[in-house]
């Protein structure tokens, strides 16, 4: 049975003939029901196994374990980030902001790239502050407010 798994290792996962040896020594002590009973992995051409009693994967040759990478928890771990990035701070609530790389330096609402003259359009086409949140859900009412009263000549001197 060993010498079976050691030439599927070699001739299907291409695992060097020298590694294979090292591996066959180090697994020597397996009896014929344990061998039938180990599950091995070829990772970079290496032969990795669950090491019996702690059943954490190991290399067998350098004895060095493997990490598991649990990717269920990365991706649910990065969507809760981006949620946090999506929500803006309650403090650029209302306020009216000029970045330098943001929206060609025109004055936006804080926290979001929305321009200033996007929401006077709006409101010159008729809509109210209601149906102006409705078009930018992003937005509170404040915001719209605070948009249709900025003065940027004001603004622009401070």
């Amino acid at each position: 049975m060993a010498l079976r798994t050691l030439s599927v290792l070699r001739l299907q996962h291409n695992v060097p003939l020298q590694h294979l040896r090292k591996v066959a020594e180090k697994l020597s002590h397996l009896a014929g029901e344990l061998w039938t009973g180990t599950t091995l992995y070829v990772v970079n051409r290496k032969v990795v196994f669950h090491e019996p009693g702690t059943d954490r994967p190991r290399e067998i040759v350098s004895g060095q374990y493997v990490m598991g990478i649990a990717l269920k928890l990365i991706v649910s771990d990065t969507r809760r980030d981006v949620q946090k990035l999506n929500q803006r701070p309650r403090a650029d609530r209302g306020k009216i902001e000029r970045q330098r790389f943001v929206n060609h330096n025109s004055w936006v609402v804080a926290g979001t790239r929305i321009p200033v003259s996007a929401i006077r359009d709006f409101k010159e086409a008729g809509y109210s502050v209601k149906q102006i949140v409705e078009e930018y859900p992003d937005l509170t009412a404040a915001d719209v407010r605070a948009a249709l009263t900025h003065d940027p000549r004001v603004k622009a001197a401070a």
